[in-house]
């Protein structure tokens, strides 16, 4: 009988490693989420071995994506080979949404880090808000918000006032 989160199946990368033990060094995974008829959904798993464990770096879901990007150095580079003019590469955050709104939150970038007390902290954010959602009409404004006396406090608002102006 199907079960919610039942395992489906895995693809293993295996090799030896120096001593000639058997590793598997990456491995493709997947499990049901939902297994409602008209409903169903799952889960893929990306698993990767670093420093002798195997570790699910990427997990793909009906929600989304997650990545964990617990990396040293440059966690994520996006590179574009392009030597023409074009606008590239691009980093697109994109709301699909099916009842859009005015008012509307559509994308934050937010940067984070460890406070002297050993837990997380946003130091600053970027966000966009949809002003008006009116098809020919469309109007944004652009928020920047920074860490002051550790609160997040906007300190700049990019916002369209008529065809010529911004404030």
């Amino acid at each position: 009988t199907p079960a919610n989160y039942d395992h489906l199946g895995a693809i293993e990368y295996s090799g030896n490693d120096s001593d000639g033990n058997k590793t598997v060094f990456a491995r493709m995974r997947s499990r049901t989420r939902d297994v409602t008829n008209g409903e169903e959904s799952g889960y893929m798993y990306f698993d990767v071995v670093n420093n002798g464990t195997l570790k699910t770096w990427m997990e793909v879901n009906g929600d989304g994506l997650d990545l964990d990007l617990t990396l040293s150095g440059d966690a994520f580079t996006i590179e574009s080979l392009d030597t023409g003019s074009n606008d590239s590469p691009v980093l697109q955050l994109f709301r699909n949404s099916s009842s859009p709104a005015n008012g509307d939150d559509i994308g934050t970038i937010r940067w984070r880090a460890d406070h002297s007390g050993g837990s997380i902290h946003t130091f600053a954010e970027l966000e966009v808000e949809a002003d008006d959602v009116t098809d020919g009409s469309e109007d944004a404004q652009v928020r920047l918000k920074m860490s002051d006396n550790g609160t997040v406090t906007e300190v700049l608002r990019f916002d369209v006032i008529d065809a010529t102006t911004t404030s």
